[in-house]
């Protein structure tokens, strides 16, 4: 069985190939890489600060679910693994493992692997918090939603942010309006995505009934033409810009609703060195409400990401 010994010759490797890779992270598992909290306690025994969320209290750091479904926005190679990697178990692990480095809630969209891993979770005794992306069809109508809630009970559902931008491009918010009052039928907190800053001032302007706001910080969802338009040339991937990040935190302090950002670390982009990684949560919760929260997905193959980020939240989310 590959130890932390075999893993650090392998990070060290100058050309590991993908098979190696995927057998290293097979090996590793959440168990290997932190035995002691997988079986103990928060290490810090310091609670994350925390910020409410209609009559929740959530923590101000929220992991995320993308690397857990093979969503990188980095490249094909990079999410196959990321899915590969990412079990049933693995995820029901790795969430047990947020709890015990004080994290408190979970935001994930929503699929058969999913379902599967979250059935586990709570089955071995998980007590976080879920709020549900709605991300496909599976949820538009009242008896697949009361389903959903009956079976996993998350505290919010909240309109896919692809989809929001989508009917927002074409003027025509009234689907999207629908379904949140569908979803507030229901009983659950009631959210909205988006990774559009013109959208939540749009919706705070006409009043909608809604309780927080999903904002990614970077513009993920521009067409082919809009990039065209603004970079004067075509793209090869998802291009990230540094100017998008401000251009929401002004939106996101302008609107009343809680807002939990996400995308701070430009989907692995700002991951780098500890050191970048820090200064991004630092930028994250000095230009976002007190009354807001963050969203990071996680990858801990290698290192413990979730007490890493944990700690920097104590550092800079401090109320």
């Amino acid at each position: 069985m590959t130890n932390l010994n075999d893993a650090t010759e392998f990070v060290s490797s100058e050309q590991p190939n993908r098979r190696d890779f995927m057998k290293t992270a097979g090996a590793l598992g959440l168990g290997a890489a932190f035995p002691a909290l997988i079986q103990g306690a928060n290490p810090t025994g310091n609670p994350l600060p925390e910020v409410t969320l209609g009559s929740h209290r959530i923590s101000r750091l929220i992991v995320g679910s993308n690397q857990m479904l093979g969503y990188s926005h980095l490249s094909e190679l990079v999410s196959q693994m990321m899915s590969e990697y990412f079990t049933e178990d693995r995820i029901a692990s790795f969430l047990r493992h947020c709890e015990e480095v004080g994290i408190k809630t979970f935001q994930s969209s929503f699929d058969p692997k999913l379902d599967r891993a979250l059935k586990k979770y709570r089955e071995a005794g998980g007590k976080l918090q879920w709020i549900c992306l709605a991300n496909n069809d599976e949820f538009t109508d009242d008896p697949s939603m009361k389903a959903l809630i009956s079976t996993h009970h998350p505290i919010a559902i909240v309109h896919h942010g692809g989809r929001t931008d989508t009917f927002f491009r074409n003027k025509n918010m009234d689907p999207v309006k629908e379904y949140l009052k569908r979803v507030r039928d229901h009983g659950v907190l009631v959210g909205l995505s988006t990774h559009n800053p013109a959208v939540p001032v749009f919706v705070e302007e006409n009043h909608w009934d809604i309780d927080l706001f999903m904002t990614c910080l970077h513009r993920v969802t521009r067409t082919p033409d809009e990039l065209k338009t603004q970079m004067g040339y075509e793209t090869v991937g998802e291009p990230f810009f540094k100017e998008d990040p401000p251009a929401m935190c002004k939106v996101i302090r302008q609107v009343k609703k809680p807002c939990l950002a996400f995308k701070i670390l430009a989907a692995g982009r700002y991951c780098g060195s500890d050191q970048e990684t820090e200064s991004r949560f630092q930028f994250a919760f000095e230009n976002i409400k007190k009354t807001d929260a963050v969203i990071v997905g996680m990858f801990p193959m290698l290192s413990d990401q979730a007490a890493k980020n944990a700690e920097y939240t104590r550092k800079y989310a401090a109320l």
